[in-house]
């Protein structure tokens, strides 16, 4: 794609749809000179003319073409959708629409005399300035799509005014785990500069400024989200109740005290993180699984008891489920089934209860039973580059 103010190209420079038909969140008035994204197309529907894709790169080449790929002549296009847009990327490619900002005043009792003189013009309104440093309590703050906001009461005003300072880097998802921007900053108040213009009747403009905020970069993310992953996810046991053995990341970021689990825009990126943080005996196998994950299909699941994974791997004939554990000296467990979503979902209930009972009784239980959908993989130990690529290789071996 090539971005050309309000309009973008689809392959070629003859193909151009105003960004408009862009499903994006925010209110863009243009695309910023050279901007191109190189984008997968994941699928197209045909009756509500939508095209499903998915951005690879932010800083593709920006280049036109003078044919049209033949896969994309004849189709209608209505919307364009994106899978996950990052929202610094996007904030750097294009010019958001001008907000205009208006508040009322509380409007003080006025009494007024009747004019002498009535073809009297009436006075230009007065111009006034607020500026004051102020402290705003973290706990005050809401966090936005590329800003926060707090609110402060204004004594010349009589009223309280909503100030937003903007940032690139800060997302919605970050009211969730405001604690732990509190910790890593060491801030339980931030200091902000603030500044009012307004008249009698109108309040004209407001700004805002904080070098607090300021410092939340990638740098401070990634650090909370280290904090969030190691106390949050690798210390969660697991709800006490019926819920199911198998969890996906949307059925986890639904628990009260997981919320901030929606920051990870997929399951790779939470894995991703849990293998930084810990030193997992499998750091290499869970990153292999996580890289041929069949995510069109099937969302990763995840167990915390022991804290482990189910991936699916897609053969040529059959679906192959893995258990993979992050840290205990489990073997990789492979169960194998037929190639449909009606066999794939049966084989998960299947699986589940297997787990279950291993975990109430144990696994030579289970192994001393004949099992014909069922394999795996002994890890060694002893070497841990030589030890994976025969793991790599045994297991490829049993995926038709």
């Amino acid at each position: 794609m090539l971005f050309d103010e309000n309009r973008v190209f689809i392959d070629s420079e003859a193909w151009a749809l105003p960004i408009s038909c862009l499903d994006l969140s925010l209110e863009i008035e243009k695309f910023k000179e050279g901007v191109a994204w190189k984008v997968r197309v994941l699928s197209y529907d045909e009756e509500d003319c939508e095209l499903r894709t998915e951005i690879i790169d932010y800083h593709a080449m920006p280049e036109k073409n003078d044919a049209v790929q033949a896969s994309l002549q004849f189709l209608i296009i209505d919307k364009i959708k994106f899978r996950a847009v990052d929202t610094s990327n996007l904030l750097r490619a294009i010019e958001l629409k001008p907000l205009e900002v208006m508040q009322k005043v509380s409007e003080p009792t006025i009494n007024f005399k009747v004019s002498e003189t009535i073809n009297k013009e009436p006075a230009e309104p007065v111009k006034k300035m607020f500026s004051k440093t102020i402290n705003v309590q973290f706990n005050d703050i809401h966090f936005l799509e590329a800003c926060i906001s707090f609110s402060y009461y204004v004594d010349a005003l009589r009223q309280n005014v909503k100030f937003e300072i903007e940032n690139p880097d800060i997302r919605p998802e970050f009211e969730a785990i405001r604690d732990y921007f509190i910790k890593i900053l060491k801030k339980k108040v931030i200091t902000a500069d603030v500044k009012i213009q307004y008249t009698d009747k109108d309040i004209i403009s407001v700004s805002a400024n904080s070098p607090d905020i300021d410092k939340i970069n990638s740098s401070i993310i990634d650090s909370v989200r280290f904090a969030f992953v190691k106390k949050e996810i690798l210390g969660y046991k697991g709800k006490q109740d019926n819920s199911p053995l198998l969890q996906t990341l949307d059925n986890l970021a639904r628990d009260e005290n997981m919320t901030g689990l929606r920051m990870f825009k997929s399951d790779q990126d939470l894995i991703e993180d849990i293998l930084n943080i810990k030193n997992s005996k499998h750091y290499h196998h869970l990153k292999y699984l996580a890289s041929q994950h069949l995510s069109s299909v099937l969302k990763i699941r995840f167990i915390f008891n022991p804290f482990s994974f189910i991936f699916l791997l897609e053969g040529e004939m059959k679906y192959h489920v893995i258990w993979e554990t992050l840290n205990s000296e489990e073997a990789t467990y492979i169960w194998h089934f037929e190639k449909s979503m009606e066999s794939l979902r049966k084989g998960l209930r299947e699986i589940e209860i297997i787990l279950i009972e291993i975990k109430a009784t144990s696994k030579l239980d289970y192994l001393r039973k004949e099992h014909d959908n069922f394999s795996r993989v002994i890890h060694n130990y002893a070497e841990a580059k030589s030890g994976f690529t025969a793991w790599k290789g045994t297991l490829e071996q049993m995926l038709d």
